[in-house]
């Protein structure tokens, strides 16, 4: 009998899902094993594995960071975990957050909350949980101190500044003050120990990619978080962006006491004169009180859209082509998984029983039609269009908090554009977008899913290929290329478009000799099966020898009724400006 997989797993997926495609191909290929999804199996046999193991196999990626004023493209390295690792992180957090004690986020910190027991969502609560409820508290306290003013601080590259003899300390002083099992003490001792290790760019920091770096990150600021939750001005933290509100004294004391604390965890701010700091005051803040809020006067929302469209796949399974025949009709490329198998197990009708049993649900799963999706899809098409020619006319003049608060409007008009706008008018629209420098990533994208062509995409990373792979796989199935790649990121990117199934037409030869190109354009082999790289050699042993690639089919499913749809087009965009 077909089981659900056990919620570590589930976790696990939707988590690295949203960050990069090459973890979650990893752990859907392992997890193809029955055995091991159940949460034991993640608990015993995956922990067990990363505690003995002689090498990380960790995969170096970059991800697009930023653009200069001269053009020049800026990355971040990414080192990314194999399955058994994105599972023990599972646990690990998850034990974290049900201990408490020094493992307990301050209520002044909004990122990287540990899932809730019920949440199946990711490791973490999605990001934009903790964003809304920041902006939400910090409006509070505008609204309670009308003549107070808002300064926000950043910490300069906090990540890779964090060295891991430090984390290590702090990770066994922490499980030292509470009853934390001494297997998972072990089990952080041991990631943190690879972390420096395989960290060749800088030995002995802590890797951006892992799961575990943000539970450090928090661990690490804790002691910041305690003693500004005393300063004199209110203090909000997400990630490394630091708020404070209150007097302009008060903002000024409550600073040189961040300064201080983080100088001694060798940390700094970006100085006063850099972008990332600025000034407002609590009447302009207010300004966009509600710049988080959907309208209530909107019956159609991209939420409903999202919602509808993966309820149809799921009580509708049978509709799924004719949605998809009629999207590429109107030019749309919206992302259609299979959940058929994700919902074979006998439990998932037992789930639904009470929710069947209400006749409000029963009409409303009705209601839920290829037409009426097709509606959804047409009114938000003409509605972000319109909205991104208005935020563009004022982003042309806009400056500090103004310019601020309209980007990420910006950025989510064009990243659902990508999606909904008909090809001519999505490259209309990107190069519009181009003129804004904080736009790049998306006018980039954009223009290559409205045109077909991967020139100028490939040199901004593997995040920006698959955010322009899986809208493309729903449409063309087909990319071009007038030119060779020139280094690892433009390869890489090549790779990841080639794993969506998306056929790259060059009149150059394609760069088969390099290994992560080769497994995503032909399949898993024995040569790769032995690769010196420990993620390529696990990824080809777990994918197993075939007549081909096999990567697309599995794009192409849902592993359990809980993994979200995930549109790529917008979230690898967000990897792009923030952790």
């Amino acid at each position: 009998m077909f089981q659900r997989p056990g919620a570590y797993a589930i976790r696990a997926v939707n988590q690295y899902r949203r960050r990069d495609v090459l973890p979650y191909l990893g752990l859907r290929y392992y997890l193809e094993n029955a055995a091991a999804r159940s949460d034991n199996w993640a608990r015993d046999v995956a922990v067990d594995v990363v505690i003995h193991r002689s090498a990380s196999g960790y995969l170096k990626i970059q991800h697009f960071k930023d653009v200069d004023e001269r053009g020049s493209i800026g990355h971040r390295e990414m080192l990314l975990p194999g399955p058994n690792e994105a599972l023990a992180e599972a646990v690990l957090v998850n034990e974290c957050a049900y201990i408490g004690g020094p493992f307990t986020l301050s209520k002044q910190v909004y990122s990287y909350i540990p899932a809730q027991p019920n949440d199946l969502s990711g490791i973490y609560k999605h990001y934009m949980h903790g964003l809304k409820s920041r902006h939400e508290a910090i409006s509070e306290v505008c609204r309670s101190q009308p003549n107070a003013m808002a300064h926000f601080f950043d910490i300069k590259r906090f990540y890779p500044s964090i060295r891991t003899a430090r984390a290590s300390n702090i990770w066994i002083e922490a499980c030292s003050k509470s009853n934390f099992l001494p297997r998972l003490r072990e089990l952080g001792e041991k990631l943190l120990y690879d972390h420096g290790k395989a960290n060749q760019k800088e030995p002995g920091r802590l890797l951006t990619g892992p799961m575990f770096s943000h539970l450090i990150g928090n661990l690490l600021l804790a002691g910041v978080d305690e003693a500004l939750s005393k300063a004199p001005a209110r203090y909000f933290r997400y990630v490394d962006d630091v708020v404070f509100v209150g007097a302009p004294e008060q903002v000024r004391e409550s600073a040189a006491i961040l300064k201080g604390l983080l100088g001694d965890l060798e940390l700094e701010l970006h100085d006063e004169n850099s972008p990332k700091s600025l000034q407002v005051s609590s009447s302009e803040w207010l300004l966009g009180e509600r710049d988080f809020a959907e309208s209530e006067n909107n019956v159609v929302s991209w939420k409903t859209l999202v919602g509808d469209l993966k309820s149809l796949l799921l009580w509708h399974p049978d509709l799924a082509n004719e949605v998809r025949n009629a999207f590429i009709d109107e030019g749309f490329r919206m992302p259609l998984p299979d959940y058929t198998e994700a919902v074979r197990d006998n439990g998932f009708i037992a789930r639904s029983r009470k929710l069947l049993s209400r006749k409000w649900f029963r009409q409303s799963i009705r209601d839920i039609t290829p037409d009426a999706i097709l509606e959804q899809a047409r009114i938000l098409r003409h509605q972000y269009d319109l909205d991104l020619e208005q935020l563009l006319e004022r982003l042309s003049g806009a400056k500090g908090f103004s310019a601020k608060r309209m980007l990420p409007k910006a950025r989510n008009c064009i990243g659902r554009l990508s999606y909904l706008a008909e090809p001519d008018r999505l490259n209309i629209l990107s190069r519009a977008v181009s003129t804004i420098p904080a736009l790049y990533f998306h006018s980039e994208v954009a223009r290559a899913i409205g045109t077909g062509n991967i020139d100028r995409v490939i040199a901004l990373g593997t995040n920006a290929a698959q955010a322009v792979a899986q809208p493309l796989r729903m449409a063309t199935k087909k990319v071009q290329l007038s030119r060779e790649p020139k280094n690892d990121a433009e390869i890489q990117s090549l790779a990841v478009i080639a794993l969506n199934g998306v056929s790259v037409e060059m009149q150059s030869n394609l760069p088969i000799q390099h290994e992560l190109f080769r497994l995503a354009h032909q399949g898993a082999s024995e040569d790769l099966m032995q690769s010196t790289n420990g993620f390529i050699r696990e990824l080809a042993c777990l994918h197993g020898l075939s007549d081909g690639p096999r990567h697309a089919d599995l794009l192409d499913s849902a592993f359990d009724e809980a993994e979200e749809i995930t549109l790529d087009a917008i979230e690898q965009a967000r990897s792009s400006w923030s952790l």
